[in-house]
C-alpha cells in the first residue's frame, strides 16, 4: 500500500523521489515544474506525497475553476518500469479511496505520455484536451 509522507519526512525519501522526477522530466520534456518546485509544494503542504517500493504518487486537492467542484489532481506518478500495470487494480482502488476521503467529485491525471492509457483508459474517461501557450 502507499505510505503517506509528512513534510518533515520528505528528506528521508527525497533521493528516491527526485530520481523518479528526473526520469519524468527526461521522458516528457516538460518545463512546467522543477524538482525544487515539487519539494517546495510538499514542504508547504500544497501537495501530498505517497510512496511505496515500486514508486510514488504526488496528489493535490483542487477546485474546478468554473463549477467550484473539488477534485483530486494526480499531479505526478512514477513507478519503476512495468510496475504500474502490475499494481493497477490496487492503484485505482487507492485513488478512489483517497478521492472519497477528501470528498472530491473526481480524480484526474494528465500526462503527455500515451503509455499511461494502458493503466488508466479502462477505468477513467479522457475528458478534455489542454492547450497551453508559452512565451
Amino acid at each position: 500500500m502507499f505510505k503517506p509522507v509528512a513534510a518533515h519526512e520528505v528528506p528521508d525519501v527525497w533521493e528516491f523521489v527526485e530520481t523518479g522526477l528526473q526520469k519524468i522530466l527526461e521522458r516528457c520534456g516538460t518545463h512546467t515544474f522543477t524538482t525544487r518546485d515539487i519539494k517546495r509544494h510538499l514542504f508547504q503542504g500544497r501537495a501530498s506525497l505517497f510512496v511505496r517500493d515500486e514508486g510514488f504518487v504526488i496528489l493535490e486537492k483542487c477546485q474546478e475553476a468554473l463549477s467550484g467542484e473539488p477534485y483530486l489532481n494526480v499531479w505526478l506518478m512514477w513507478f519503476k518500469p512495468g510496475e504500474a500495470k502490475k499494481i493497477k487494480p490496487e492503484l485505482v482502488s487507492w485513488l478512489d479511496a483517497v478521492r472519497d476521503h477528501y470528498r472530491c467529485m473526481w480524480w484526474e491525471f494528465g500526462s503527455p505520455r500515451e503509455e499511461w492509457g494502458a493503466v488508466i483508459d479502462d477505468v477513467a474517461t479522457r475528458h478534455i484536451t489542454t492547450w497551453r501557450r508559452y512565451r
